[in-house]
């Protein structure tokens, strides 16, 4: 059994949430995101996860960005591009 629980929902236009039998949820919304306040997502808090990451396109990151513990690995191809800017 899944449970949303929700304050408030001010208003919902055409995009579906659903949580399906292994407690995934899903955002059925293709709303590209343009900043840090656009897209089918946005979160006014932290967010925090205990395990992997997975971002399918580009991350822009505004702000400090800090990685600690284990191997850092930019680039896996001959082919791939690393570029550092300051």
């Amino acid at each position: 059994m899944s449970t949303l629980k929700t304050n408030i929902i001010d208003s919902h236009s055409g995009s579906t949430i659903t949580v399906d039998s292994t407690a995934e949820l899903i955002l059925a919304s293709t709303t590209t995101s343009t900043s840090a306040t656009t897209g089918a997502l946005t979160v006014a808090g932290g967010i925090s996860t205990q395990e992997n990451l997975y971002v399918g396109g580009n991350a822009v990151i505004t702000g400090t960005m800090t990685a600690t513990g284990g191997t850092i690995t930019l680039g896996d191809a001959a082919t791939d591009n690393v570029s550092f800017g300051g």
